[in-house]
């Protein structure tokens, strides 16, 4: 958090609070700016810029009433993926073991939050979509 007025720079991620009090009342609509860095890429929707786990050969996209799960061609030389789709209770709803490097798995048709698992030889990644 930065404020302009004093030329502070408050880190959120360290100060447990920040406390501002105003010396006088009145509407300062440009004084704080609030910086923020990306830690970490969470998917919030199931849209196709939602992918998940590209760095490790292993894309998790969620697509309207599905989930398409694109597998690099290197981690099934030595044999078949598996890809699951749990509930938020931890409850599988739906799950195959592949060879295909493009797999597509349906998603129940209740709107919520689903995770998606996916291993493949010694690869393993695990992605949350929303089905809307």
């Amino acid at each position: 958090l930065e404020d302009k007025v004093t030329g502070e720079w408050i880190d959120m991620e360290v100060v447990d609070g920040y406390t501002y009090t105003p010396e006088q009342m009145g509407d300062v609509h440009d004084r704080f700016v609030l910086h923020l860095n990306r830690v970490q890429q969470v998917p919030t929707s199931i849209d196709e810029n939602d992918m998940q786990g590209a760095e490790q050969g292993i894309t998790v996209i969620g697509k309207d009433e599905s989930v398409l799960v694109k597998i690099d061609a290197k981690l099934l030389i030595n044999g078949q993926a598996s890809i699951e789709v749990l509930d938020t209770n931890g409850h599988l709803v739906n799950s195959i073991t592949t060879t295909s490097s493009e797999s597509n798995l349906a998603l129940p048709s209740v709107s919520g939050m689903y995770i998606v698992k996916v291993s493949a030889a010694d690869q393993q990644e695990t992605v949350k979509v929303l089905r809307k």
